[in-house]
Parts: structure tokens; C-alpha cells; sequence
């Protein structure tokens, strides 16, 4: 790995041991005069779409808007089947789901949807993104069908399917390139307490409603974390009147957030679909995430109303 980084230093690994999926593959590297650079392994047949998505977070930076970017030169191949990327490594924290830095966030997700709004490569993606959702369109009607075959999909995540397929299909005026993956996991704060996103590869294949994005974060940040229903429209409504203050466009339907927050489980269960078909099975307890996220838009489905219905 340090000779594909092309400097002398030590290599530290980062995440949960325990976690081979992510202690695998991230890395820290420090080189000899105390440098720090991100590491990430990938398949060698994920270089192009790296390269491509790098394209993207180099372009959203030059907008002014925070992105973590690949260096110059990379990816770069360790062997036949393995790629590594490289970028500065950015000191900081994931957001927490406290009113005022979801406020911070919601303006920052604005600033982003501003920069994707009008990005040069936005005709290529959105040719991508129309060829992806082909496909995945006609694996969740070979779900929705019981056709799936080999696919494990479970009865909730099934059931959403079969009954919003159409809401799937359609399509906006507002839809444009946007994140696509706005999970905390892909959301810095910064030692200065500036948001830095990460990860545009679903960038460069989504072309969708920019509240697909805020729909994401609301999911992952304030539904799966905040148990108490008033705190969690009290934070979620912090973050829409952050991302409205900055620009931003929410919803104009009081079920904005219930239809993106479907779309969100369906695409999910699309792309596990077709990697099974592929020769390609997920581990059960990714599976039962969607089907716990499904569950979850059930059971708080008047919270979700709700949070939909806020105007500012």
C-alpha cells in the first residue's frame, strides 16, 4: 500500500475492527513529516466511476461549497483486482442531531444542491442516471411481481414496492444532479465547524428531486436517532429552515418526505436485487436494515406528515 502511495510513512487502519467491512478498506496514512492523507481501497472496476465522481467533489469545492477530493494521480492500482484513492485527511467529526448544527447543515446541504444545480457534467449524469433507473425499475417490478428469483428481499421492503412503484417513476422539474448518499458516515464537521461532504459516487448515476438528499439526512440523522417525536420535529424543522435560509427548495406537497423517504427504501432494495441477481448476495442484516427502515416510516408516519407539512 505505501508504494502505491508513493511516500514513506506509516499506515494506520481506521474504523471498528470489528467491522470488516469498513476496517478493510479505510485507512490513515501519516507520512515521514507528520502529513495526513485519507486511504480508501476499492475494486479495480470502481476506478472510472472514482474518477468520475471525484470530478464532481472537485468541481462542488471550486464552488466554494466543502468536499473531500482525490489527489491528483489517483486512483492508482495495488494489484489486478484492487484500487487505492487518496485525499488530505479532514480533521473532524460527524454532525450531531443538536437543533443549531442541523441548522448549519441543512444551509450546507442548500449550497451544495446550488453547485450540483449547474455542473458541467450534468448532461453525461443525467444519460446515467436514466439508464440506471431503467434497470432498477425492472428489478422492482420483477420484485413486485414475485419474480425476483434469487433475491431475499423481505416482506415490508416488498410490500412498500408493490404498492409505490408508480410514485418510483415519476420524475420532477426540480430533479437535477444531487449526493444521493447523504448518510452521516459521508458528512464531516470540521475543526472550524465548516460541513465537508464525502463520497459523490452516487452522484454521478442519480439524477433525482434535491429533497432526496434532504430526506436522507433527515432519515439518518434525526428518525433512527431521536425517539422522542417533538424533539425530532424540532430538529428536522432546525435543518429545513437552515437549508430554506440558504436557498434551499423543500417540498411543495405536505407527503414530500414520506414519497422520498419510500423512494429511498426502493431504490436500496433495487440496487440489493440486482447485485444478488449478479452473483453478488448481501449479508441478512443488511437485508433487515431496510426492512427495520420501512417498518420505521410505518410506525412514525404521522411524525414524517408532519415534518413534510413545515413551512418556513
Amino acid at each position: 500500500m505505501i508504494a502505491a502511495i508513493g511516500r514513506n510513512g506509516a499506515v494506520h487502519r481506521l474504523g471498528d475492527v470489528s467491522d470488516e467491512a469498513t476496517s478493510a478498506r479505510f485507512f490513515r496514512f501519516v507520512d515521514n513529516d507528520g502529513a495526513s492523507l485519507f486511504v480508501k481501497l476499492i475494486p479495480a472496476s470502481h476506478a472510472p466511476w472514482q474518477t468520475a465522481a471525484n470530478a464532481v467533489a472537485r468541481f462542488v469545492l471550486q464552488a466554494g461549497v466543502g468536499a473531500s477530493v482525490i489527489l491528483e494521480g489517483f486512483p492508482r492500482s495495488i494489484d489486478a483486482d484492487t484500487a487505492l484513492c487518496a485525499s488530505p485527511f479532514v480533521k473532524g467529526r460527524h454532525p450531531t442531531a443538536e437543533p443549531a448544527e442541523l441548522f448549519a447543515l441543512g444551509a450546507a446541504i442548500a449550497r451544495l444542491h446550488g453547485a450540483l444545480a449547474v455542473c458541467p457534467d450534468g448532461s453525461a449524469i443525467r444519460a446515467a442516471a436514466v439508464a440506471r433507473k431503467a434497470t432498477l425499475v425492472a428489478r422492482l417490478e420483477a420484485v413486485t411481481s414475485q419474480t425476483a428469483g434469487q433475491c431475499r428481499i423481505p416482506y415490508a421492503v416488498r410490500a412498500l414496492c408493490a404498492r409505490h412503484l408508480d410514485r418510483f417513476l415519476q420524475s420532477s422539474p426540480q430533479d437535477q444532479v444531487v449526493h444521493g448518499d447523504l448518510n452521516p458516515g459521508n458528512i464531516l464537521v470540521d475543526e472550524r465547524g465548516g460541513v465537508v461532504f464525502l463520497d459523490f459516487e452516487e452522484a454521478v448515476v442519480t439524477w433525482a428531486s434535491p429533497t432526496i438528499d434532504l430526506a436522507f439526512a433527515i432519515e439518518r440523522l434525526i428518525l433512527l436517532e431521536i425517539q422522542d417525536d417533538a424533539m425530532a420535529l424540532t430538529c428536522a424543522r432546525a435543518l429545513l429552515a437552515g437549508h430554506v435560509q440558504a436557498g434551499g427548495q423543500i417540498g411543495s406537497s405536505r407527503d414530500w418526505l414520506r414519497e422520498s423517504l419510500r423512494n429511498l427504501v426502493m431504490r436500496s432494495a433495487a440496487i440489493m436485487c440486482e447485485a444478488e441477481v449478479k452473483g453478488m448476495p448481501w449479508p441478512a442484516s443488511e437485508w433487515q436494515k431496510f426492512a427495520n427502515l420501512a417498518e420505521m416510516q410505518t410506525a412514525r408516519a404521522d411524525l414524517i406528515q408532519a415534518i413534510g407539512a413545515s413551512r418556513f
